[in-house]
């Protein structure tokens, strides 16, 4: 929990998306082999770009503040609170699309985060094939 951030482009450079104009991703999780995990899986669809990973609420927070991706996809439970990251990114840009993917869910954890701003929330468990992602 130290807040690394790994930038996938130059900083100051310009945002691209995947080579064939997607969106523009930022993925916040503590766990770095499910961050690994979720670049593979986006990376395959050849129009989704990771722009940086970290691994707590702050530094997701700093990243998408730097970053401005199309999409935050962040964990629940985590150093920072996935709920107090998802609250300061919509009070920023009550436009932004963040996306939860959690081990947690009852739907008590579903509720919380939707009434904190996420768009969507996937259970960790669920298959690939919910998340609509083809290989390019």
């Amino acid at each position: 929990m130290n807040g690394l951030t790994r930038p996938h482009e130059a900083p100051g450079a310009p945002r691209t998306p995947g080579t064939q104009g997607g969106d523009v991703v930022l993925l916040v999780d503590d766990h770095p082999v499910v961050r690994s995990g979720y670049m593979r899986l986006l990376d395959q669809t050849g129009d989704i770009a990771v722009i940086a990973d970290v691994d707590d609420a702050d530094a997701g927070y700093a990243a998408h503040v730097e970053h401005a991706p199309d999409v935050t996809v962040t964990d629940l439970a985590m150093h920072g609170g996935g709920l107090e990251l998802i609250r300061r990114v919509r009070q920023r840009d009550p436009h932004a699309r963040v996306l939860v993917f959690s081990m947690h869910e009852d739907t008590l954890f579903v509720e919380q985060a939707l009434q904190a701003g996420a768009r969507g929330y996937i259970g960790k468990s669920s298959a690939p094939v919910v998340l609509d992602v083809q290989p390019a």
